[in-house]
């Protein structure tokens, strides 16, 4: 898949999406480059605090756990949402050589779902949660 359309299509699937804890952030989609996975860890440490370090999640946990949130929280159409997050998954499994969650932080924790492509470009999902 082309650079700018699995951005584009990240950009939609993530569109009207948010991240649900104490606080709702959307997903931002960032384009990164050609570079390793220490790169991808130094890039997200210099955003945070010092002392902070990215600590690996389980990338299904993650989006099952969205999903739970969603339908326990009701809200506005939650099957749609729920399934807005279903389909952004399926898109990374089927569309990624590599993903890899990363959170960072204690209280307002960055969340770095970042994707890599069978070229090797990494594009980042990122998002916030805030944990009092």
């Amino acid at each position: 898949m082309k650079k700018n359309s699995f951005k584009s299509t990240l950009e939609k699937l993530c569109h009207n999406l948010y991240y649900s804890s104490e606080s709702n952030y959307p997903f931002e989609v960032l384009s990164w480059g050609k570079i390793d996975v220490l790169e991808i860890e130094r890039k997200i440490t210099v955003l945070h605090p010092v002392g902070n370090l990215p600590e690996p999640f389980d990338l299904d946990d993650f989006f099952n756990k969205c999903i739970r949130n969603v339908m326990i929280g009701g809200g506005d159409r939650p099957e749609l949402v729920a399934q807005q997050y279903r389909i952004l998954a399926d898109f990374i499994h089927s569309n990624t050589k590599k993903s890899i969650l990363y959170r960072c932080g204690k209280i307002q924790v960055g969340i770095y779902i970042v994707l890599i492509t069978e070229e090797g470009k990494v594009f980042v999902l990122k998002t916030t949660s805030i944990e009092t």
